[in-house]
């Protein structure tokens, strides 16, 4: 490890271990009495020293390996992006201003205060730290590869200063008392410009250091010609089967998402380019990004594979799976949800200046809550974009490991039933049946593909919804009770009843549109048949019946338009009338019964409360409902997933040149780990399901075997037991076997047509040359 790495470690070691004797020479003093300096110096201190020691370890552990990684450069004309020179550059100058501004007011102050002095060092230690690091990487040969530029702690002291800086402007400038203090210029005090500036020049480091890139990014440019890949160079990657039109992933950039800065994801502004390159024409396939790591399907069906073990639910696995997500998604769904009242506090903070005109307005206060309903609306939408963001990755990678797992269960699950449903005696059923019943289970087994899959991403997407809106809905409650007192819970009371009401209207709204669509099918097949039949029409006169037919069924439908109408009356006055409703009877126990006065700050609050309390009333049901189908799917998943598969390979099969059986009885129902020298079926006369007994034939290499008998005799079972479809009981199968690279046992040399057709997802002309290359000529013969 280089001699500077060493060095600058242990300065940051030494800083951590001077500020912990700082920490303790506080507590000391406060514990006898001899100085009291608030919460804040011990606080600033205890961050100074996290950072400073967490740098230093992070330092010290670090290597070449770790500071310069490989970024892939794409196939193509691409541009790199990577603005880490000129924003270090930024952050180092303000933060060198920002520790001379600071030695400046410890050298003009007059009550030089422990919190100043901390200030003051730990300005000095970022700015230090700042130039190291900037200096490291513009240094660096490899620039390109250099991953990250400041470490965690720099932004954290940046951080912990704009807090402090905006604390002690609220208690300099904004107070009652000190509502008339000149902030800046010529009139006001030399330590009030220095507070303002370094509060400002903190501000400022912070945003600039979440503008820093964390890796330079590659994007595609603008020009038409760059959007044409060579396919020839990737013809390696392809199978026989694969489309012409695929791309490989090795040609797609990768995703800014984790190259950009943190600023840059979380205003989501790091897609900018691919959107406009959208709005200047249609997007090509080589446009888009290719997924990251952390989110594709192995990757994370291995998580899913490290947490799924024995007994444990399919719900609790996946928790487990995704627990850092959803954890974070949970922080920003409570977080928003008491954001989320915000603006009603805010707006009540101004209605109550506007009313206290006679008294003197204090227009900085008021300045400050009008910025305030500014900041914390921008911090909901945030935090609330970032918790649907999370859930959104979750969805997806949710989906994917699913998708694997079902495809990988779907293989190694054992055929010759209907799936959730009791195993039938085969020995009486012909073929048809077991088609059918495995059809059936096929149709189950592609709506958990689907519909179920769908439904259970969806809901994990949304998963925080399921305790923010409760949270909110206490919020709401407590806020309208403070502001109303127990008329706040009467007009409540009408709301939850207006709920049911208005989700009744709106079904039979739905059910009416229903109908209206089938009557005008019923109208237009009518109008269609007599259209192709107009010649018969004519000639045999039947315009008047016909006309009548059409004109009947046009009656019914202009029919169910009009209760159409007056049921969307009907809810849109539901709608609209009803919540105002709710207020008037809140309003009105609030000034004539309980005989209290009534006034802009109280009315409008109350309004704003009310609004949003509404919408959680609206939501809560369905997102209840959408949880407990999506919970159904979840365990249907489960169900499948828990179904008996094949047994090993290693257990069925012996290594052979031949094909057959040797002393082989096979079963349907038997269990998967059924013992293979003494069976529990053979000491049972009358087995519960289809069985072959004392199979001993091998059919001849390079030669034609046909297999004859009546229906239901076994000749499927025979070729089901041979790819292992049935359970081997007692003796062995006879297979050629092998072991590849990876050392795992496989089937070798053995091909099985089923006697199911089957198309690929591709055109009937691919499905028909099945990989091979276009020959018009061979083709249309």
């Amino acid at each position: 490890m280089p001699r500077r790495i060493h060095t600058a470690g242990a300065v940051c070691l030494a800083a951590g271990a001077y500020w912990a004797f700082e920490l303790s020479c506080l507590v000391w003093s406060h514990d006898n009495g001899r100085q009291a300096h608030g919460v804040w110096p011990a606080v600033l201190l205890a961050v100074a020293i996290v950072a400073s020691v967490g740098q230093g370890l992070q330092i010290l552990q670090r290597s070449a390996q770790d500071e310069v990684k490989s970024v892939r450069r794409p196939p193509g004309k691409v541009v790199v992006v990577d603005n880490r020179s000129m924003t270090g550059m930024a952050v180092v100058g303000l933060s060198v201003v920002q520790a001379t501004l600071f030695a400046a007011w410890w050298c003009v102050a007059e009550d030089r205060d422990l919190r100043l002095l901390v200030q003051a060092q730990a300005s000095v230690f970022a700015a230090v730290s700042a130039i190291a690091y900037l200096s490291s990487y513009l240094s660096s040969s490899q620039r390109i590869n250099f991953v990250g530029l400041f470490p965690w702690p720099l932004p954290l002291i940046s951080g912990i200063q704009t807090l402090s800086g905006a604390v002690q402007m609220y208690n300099a400038f904004f107070t009652v008392e000190n509502s008339t203090v000149p902030i800046w210029g010529s009139d006001a005090s030399a330590g009030a410009n220095l507070l303002t500036a370094t509060f400002t020049l903190s501000a400022s480091i912070f945003l600039l250091h979440g503008m820093v890139q964390r890796r330079a990014a590659y994007f595609r440019t603008n020009s038409a010609e760059s959007t044409v890949l060579n396919n020839q160079e990737f013809q390696s990657d392809r199978t026989p089967l694969a489309r012409r039109t695929d791309l490989v992933p090795a040609q797609l950039v990768d995703t800014p998402e984790y190259s950009m800065s943190w600023l840059s994801r979380l205003t989501f502004s790091w897609p900018s380019d691919m959107l406009r390159r959208g709005a200047r024409g249609q997007l090509d396939a080589c446009d888009l990004y290719s997924l990251d790591t952390d989110d594709e399907p192995v990757h994370n069906w291995k998580r899913y594979l490290r947490h799924r073990k024995p007994g444990r639910s399919m719900l609790v696995t996946v928790m487990f799976t995704f627990a850092p997500e959803l954890a974070l998604q949970s922080l920003l769904a409570i977080a928003s949800s008491f954001v989320h009242f915000a603006g009603p506090f805010f707006l009540q903070r101004i209605l109550r200046t506007i009313e206290n005109q006679s008294e003197g307005v204090d227009m900085r206060r008021a300045y400050l809550d009008a910025f305030g309903l500014l900041a914390f609306t921008l911090c909901e939408t945030m935090m609330t974009s970032q918790g649907l963001w999370i859930g959104r990755h979750v969805g997806i990678r949710l989906k994917g490991l699913l998708v694997t797992e079902l495809s990988a269960k779907t293989l190694r699950r054992r055929g010759g039933g209907a799936w959730e449903e009791p195993q039938k005696d085969k020995a009486g059923e012909d073929e048809d049946e077991d088609g059918d019943m495995q059809s059936s289970a096929d149709g189950k087994i592609m709506n958990l593909m689907t519909a179920d899959l769908n439904r259970v991403t969806e809901v994990i997407s949304y998963i925080d919804e399921l305790y923010s809106l409760p949270l909110s809905l206490v919020i709401g409650i407590w806020y309208m009770y403070i502001l109303l007192g127990p008329s706040a819970v009467i007009g409540l009371v009408v709301a939850v009843v207006y709920v049911p009401i208005s989700k009744i209207v709106f079904q039979y709204t739905t059910r009416l549109e229903t109908r209206f669509n089938a009557l005008g099918d019923e109208r237009v097949a009518a109008i269609t048949e007599l259209l192709q039949g107009i010649k018969a029409v004519k000639l045999f006169g039947w315009e008047t019946q016909f006309l009548g037919r059409v004109g009947e069924k046009r009656e019914r439908q202009l029919g169910c338009l009009r209760q159409l109408n007056i049921a969307w009356l009907l809810a849109i006055g539901v709608t609209l009338l009803a919540p105002m409703l709710v207020l008037v009877v809140i309003f009105s126990m609030y000034t004539i019964v309980f005989q209290h006065q009534l006034n802009a700050e109280i009315a409008f609050t109350s309004i704003s409360v009310f609004q949003l309390v509404r919408i959680v009333f609206e939501f809560l049901p369905g997102i209840l409902t959408w949880s407990v189908g999506g919970y159904v799917s979840l365990k249907r998943i489960g169900t499948y997933l828990g179904q008996p598969e094949m047994q090993q390979l290693e257990e069925r099969v012996r290594s052979s040149n031949s094909l057959g059986f040797a002393g082989a009885d096979l079963a349907w129902d038997a269990p998967s780990d059924a013992p293979t020298e003494q069976s529990s079926l053979l000491q049972n006369p009358a087995p519960s399901g289809f069985t072959l007994r004392g199979l001993s034939v091998e059919f001849p290499r390079g030669g034609l075997t046909v297999v004859a008998g009546s229906t239901g005799s076994g000749k499927t079972s025979l070729l089901s037991a041979l790819v292992g479809e049935m359970t081997l009981v007692r003796g062995h199968v006879l297979v050629p076997v092998a072991r590849p690279d990876n050392g795992e046992l496989a089937i070798h040399d053995i091909a099985y047509v089923a006697q199911e057709a089957w198309l690929r997802n591709a055109t009937i002309r691919e499905n028909i040359l099945f990989g091979e290359a276009y020959d018009a000529e061979r083709y249309e013969e």
